[in-house]
């Protein structure tokens, strides 16, 4: 797993406490999962699974279309920096 959300526990200064607050993906968090799997597919003999960052209609079809377009490598979606 290469974006695996684990529990970050924040510390409070005031109540000398640990806040064990989950905090769960938005949509913004897409991209760079996304970023990555296209850039692994076909690199790698492995299934590769995305769920960070899905949370509406058209973040599914983002993914959609991504495993759609993977057989079509060397397909450049965003050219390193």
């Amino acid at each position: 797993m290469l974006f695996n959300r684990f529990i970050q526990p924040d510390l409070d200064i005031e109540k000398l406490q640990v806040d064990p607050s989950l905090h769960l993906s938005t949509s913004a968090e897409l991209l760079l999962p996304l970023r990555w799997m296209a850039l692994l597919s076909g690199q790698v003999k492995a299934d590769l699974a995305l769920t960070t960052g899905v949370h509406t209609g058209l973040d599914m079809v983002k993914r959609s279309w991504l495993v759609q377009q993977s057989s079509k490598w060397p397909l450049n979606l965003w050219p390193m920096v």
